[in-house]
């Protein structure tokens, strides 16, 4: 025999009897087979009533001039704030440096590739290899240096399983830390639970990010994987059809003088009120970090993506002394000297696409001085002062 349990609808407050697990006995047809009570139709105009006033209607004819457009992108024009976004792209293609990169310039204010952005907290998830965390944020650190009014950058150094109990507490989390940026990296580690390739388990997740943004007012960035023959996101169809912004990695290779280059390209593939872009080309640069050494005493190095400007393009876009600069540092000639020294390094390597010319070699021997001094990465023209 069934036991049955006397519960009280936490919908009409009536008392019914019900399975152990039962919670309303108004719409449930388990109960409604076992139950002594069935809700009266005066129960159900109260229930509908009662929930009325939670459907937000507004009038859709009040239109507020005065606040359109006014509230700042987070990084402009490539993510809004209160909105979900994903960064796509295949496996190795640098997408977690991205976000990272993303990530500290928010706390710390400084321009994103050029771009403005709103400075202010951020919560990173780091839910695959947390090891490495350490080595890309050292090498961040002192390329670009940390200022002491920066704002905090709170990292989760495992998974927060979507929907789960701590889920619910970082949806409480963020209306005390308010932060502008939260990066779930990566979707998989964080949804274990549901089944990628299903429509209805990612409409769920694509729904939890969504009401993460809009219940914290940042901007959330998910960082998932993409096939690698198609430009678009692993897994069920919704993962593009029902999101708000797409971040696209596309893994490229320059071919130039017979040294091939692998590079990235990051493309805003989808947005609502952002015209999409190429938003730019970088390169993955290794650096040795400062004070840092392994088990054997060895020099530790991390990456650091920079920008990158591809010197196989079309001649409408020439490369600039800067471009040809990163190139020959890319090609390995990685040591400050003078044009002569220079021109014959060039000769040797048999970098035949490179100017030589003297205005030119000109150009490109102090624009090479200079990257090397930075160490190989290109100085930042575009910075506002004090930034």
């Amino acid at each position: 025999m069934t036991r049955t349990f006397t519960h009280q609808c936490v919908t009409c407050t009536e008392e019914y009897e019900g399975d152990p697990g039962d919670t309303q006995c108004c719409g449930n047809p388990r109960v409604l087979k076992i139950a002594s009570h069935v809700p009266t139709q005066a129960a159900r105009t109260q229930e509908i009533t009662a929930s009325a006033p939670s459907m937000l209607l507004r009038d859709g004819w009040a239109i507020k001039l005065e606040e359109i457009g006014k509230e700042p992108h987070l990084i402009d024009g490539v993510l809004e704030q209160g909105t979900a976004a994903w960064m796509i792209g295949p496996s190795g293609s640098y997408k977690s440096f991205m976000a990272l990169d993303m990530a500290a310039c928010v706390a710390v204010g400084k321009h994103w590739q050029g771009r403005e952005v709103t400075k202010g907290p951020v919560i990173y998830v780091y839910a695959e290899g947390s090891k490495g965390w350490d080595r890309r944020m050292a090498v961040w650190a002192q390329t670009y240096g940390v200022p002491e009014d920066r704002a905090p950058l709170h990292m989760r150094p495992m998974p927060i399983q979507v929907g789960s109990i701590e889920w619910l507490a970082l949806s409480e989390l963020v209306t005390t830390l308010k932060p502008r940026l939260i990066v779930i990296d990566t979707q998989s580690q964080c949804t274990t639970g549901y089944q990628e390739n299903s429509n209805d388990d990612m409409a769920k997740v694509v729904n939890q990010l969504n009401a993460l943004a809009e219940r914290s007012g940042a901007s959330v960035l998910t960082v998932h994987h993409s096939l690698r023959e198609a430009e678009r996101a692993r897994g069920a169809s919704v993962l593009y059809d029902n999101v708000n912004s797409q971040l696209t990695v596309v893994p490229k290779e320059d071919d130039a003088d017979g040294v091939t280059v692998r590079y990235v390209e990051l493309r805003l593939t989808k947005a609502k009120d952002i015209p999409l872009s190429t938003l730019g080309s970088f390169a993955p640069a290794e650096l040795t970090i400062d004070g840092a050494k392994d088990w054997k005493g060895r020099p530790v190095t991390s990456v650091l993506m920079v920008p990158f400007a591809p010197v196989s393009r079309s001649t409408e876009c020439a490369p600039t002394p800067e471009d040809w600069a990163q190139y020959l540092w890319n090609a390995g000639i990685k040591e400050a000297m003078g044009r002569d020294k220079l021109k014959a390094a060039i000769i040797e390597a048999e970098l035949k696409s490179v100017p030589t010319g003297s205005n030119s070699l000109a150009l490109i021997t102090r624009a090479h001085k200079s990257l090397c001094e930075h160490g190989g990465i290109p100085p930042m023209p575009f910075e506002l002062p004090g930034d």
